[in-house]
């Protein structure tokens, strides 16, 4: 216990005094290192293994997901909203849906915005977990607030920008995946965004501007737990943060702050080279609507995916820890730097 709390006093004091040791928007190789060790393996452990079982939408398992997650948000100081729909879908019929919104500062006009989807594909065939598609992102993007709560603590009450965690229901398709048939989530969410007003607290002067405009930066998780990803930049407008993505894994690897394993290769995961392809994800609403996007989504895809193995028994642990490690710093680095008290304004954070 005691190392513990001596650990969350080393990391509240560095949060606090770490704007001023800023250099070029990053954290120091000291921050890095304290950050990139700032782990809690049982906290991910129990958020996975609440959300690890076949949670298709209208099921009872569906529901048990969606009332953890939303738990674990308020558990995390998190004000939650939720975007309630039905809509009709093949096999099943009309179903409701409801998108997951925890915001760490409600108030905020700007965030910073993870995402992932919480429901799981369905097989007529055999049952599906989704470990990795995507059990594990939704349980890595609470683990990285759970991880961070020191700082967070420090950046609640900032106005200017803040953190989102969305989880999007729906993505999976039912039947076959179409435009009608896939991403019933982040469609209606971003629809929705996009017709209602907002007229922001304390930057653009008080202009009205869209509540879709809110999210600042849009970073989506998809596919993540596997041995050995390749994440690749897909987007011009947000190749510097991508780019950032690579060179903190370069600096955890050179002074050996990432974690080796038996099932944990040693090639880079977040490769500073671009993509141009087309993936269909819960990101394109978004970016349809101008909303700049991060598409951490490893290409090509992991073995198991949409097959009765993509378990936990499947899964890198070292990855995961890994992709943890790089994700934390990334969060840290863009909500103290990225906002007008220590840093640069939001307008001016994606030029």
């Amino acid at each position: 216990m005691w190392a513990i709390q001596a650990v969350s006093c080393l990391l509240l004091m560095t949060f606090t005094v770490w704007p001023i040791q800023q250099t070029d928007g990053q954290l120091t190789l000291d921050q890095m290192r304290i950050v990139a060790t700032r782990t809690n393996e049982s906290h991910f452990d129990a958020v996975l293994k609440s959300i690890l079982k076949p949670r298709i939408v209208g099921t009872a398992s569906h529901a048990e997901v969606k009332r953890s997650i939303i738990t674990e948000l308020k558990a995390l100081g998190f004000g939650v909203e939720l975007d309630e729909f039905n809509q009709k879908t093949p096999h099943f019929g009309s179903l409701k849906f409801t998108n997951i919104i925890g915001k760490l500062n409600p108030e905020a006009d700007k965030y910073l915005t993870l995402a992932c989807h919480y429901d799981s594909k369905y097989f007529r065939e055999h049952a599906f977990v989704g470990a990795v598609d995507s059990a594990v992102p939704c349980a890595l993007m609470l683990n990285l607030v759970k991880t961070t709560e020191s700082a967070l603590k420090l950046l609640r009450n900032n106005t200017d920008l803040s953190l989102m965690l969305l989880f999007f229901d729906g993505e999976e398709a039912f039947r076959k995946w179409s435009a009608t048939d896939s991403l019933y989530g982040s469609r209606h969410l971003a629809s929705k965004w996009t017709t209602a007003p907002y007229v922001p607290k304390t930057i653009g002067g008080g202009k009205s501007m869209r509540e879709i405009d809110r999210v600042q930066l849009l970073v989506l998780l998809d596919l993540i737990g596997s041995e050995d990803p390749k994440f690749y930049n897909f987007f011009p407008n947000t190749r510097n943060h991508h780019r950032r993505l690579s060179k903190i894994e370069n600096g955890l690897r050179t002074h050996k702050l990432l974690v080796k394993g038996s099932d944990a290769k040693t090639g880079s995961m977040f490769l500073d080279q671009t993509l141009y392809n087309r993936i269909e994800d819960d990101h394109l609403p978004f970016l349809k609507r101008n909303i700049p996007v991060l598409h951490l989504i490893p290409v090509p895809f992991p073995k198991h995916w949409h097959k009765p193995e993509d378990n936990e028994a499947n899964l890198s642990r070292s990855t995961i820890k890994n992709v943890n490690a790089v994700l934390r710093i990334f969060m840290i680095e863009y909500l103290t730097f990225c906002n007008s008290k220590y840093g640069r304004a939001p307008e001016s954070c994606l030029q």
